[in-house]
């Protein structure tokens, strides 16, 4: 929220605790071509390729488009190219409840 401040954007902050409702509210904001910021668990990422048992829930990535009948997430997430990921995928990283800690 501090950046957006700071730079005069505006911000809508959005928390559940239900994965339905969350999914619910993220297809709504894509809806009406709004990007969104999610956490999750960077273990439920595939284009980390990091072993699941390598939790981080606390991170940070940017949904720009879902596609359902195609089963399609797309995310912006440091990197130079945008990512896809099936929905379910997007669903374990959100819905995680990791340790936050990187465990091998």
């Amino acid at each position: 929220m501090t950046i957006c401040r700071r730079i005069g954007a505006k911000a809508t902050v959005v928390e559940t605790n239900s994965p339905k409702k969350g999914y619910e509210e993220l297809k709504a904001m894509l809806r009406v071509n709004q990007p969104t910021i999610c956490y999750g668990d960077m273990a439920y990422l595939p284009y980390f390729a990091l072993p699941e048992v390598a939790h981080f829930g606390g991170h940070a990535f940017v949904v720009f488009g879902l596609d359902e009948d195609q089963d399609t997430v797309y995310i912006s997430d440091r990197g130079k190219k945008p990512f896809t990921i099936i929905i379910d995928n997007l669903e374990k990283a959100r819905g995680s409840i990791p340790s936050f800690s990187s465990q091998t």
